[in-house]
């Protein structure tokens, strides 16, 4: 029968039994882990602006097609296939309906 006094085994493999007199694992200090969790949200906000920016170049890619004034939209041009597949790249299924209202909001 354990003691009272022993604390409880831990069923992981690999875990080492923690004491009431260990310290904290704390090899970072105070200042360092809030500068890495800083950074971290920094990093995070520059991506999401990075992708807010691609998704802007790519609607304004967008409304310029066609290129000529002339062009069919059942026959495009070469030109215009490719920029419209890679602006379409950042955008879902279900944003198709929003971007061709954005068109018809631009008189395109």
């Amino acid at each position: 029968m354990p003691s009272a006094t022993s604390l409880p085994r831990s069923i992981l493999k690999g875990s080492s039994a923690v004491t009431k007199d260990s310290p904290a694992p704390s090899n970072i200090s105070r200042e360092d882990r809030n500068r890495q969790l800083a950074l971290h949200h920094a990093h995070l906000i520059q991506y999401r602006k990075n992708i807010e920016s691609l998704i802007q170049t790519s609607l304004e890619n967008l409304l310029e097609l066609p290129t000529s004034s002339t062009a069919s939209p059942s026959e495009p041009s070469d030109v215009d296939q490719s920029t419209a597949k890679e602006a379409l790249r950042p955008f879902q299924p279900s944003d198709y309906d929003s971007l061709v209202e954005e068109r018809n909001i631009n008189h395109r």
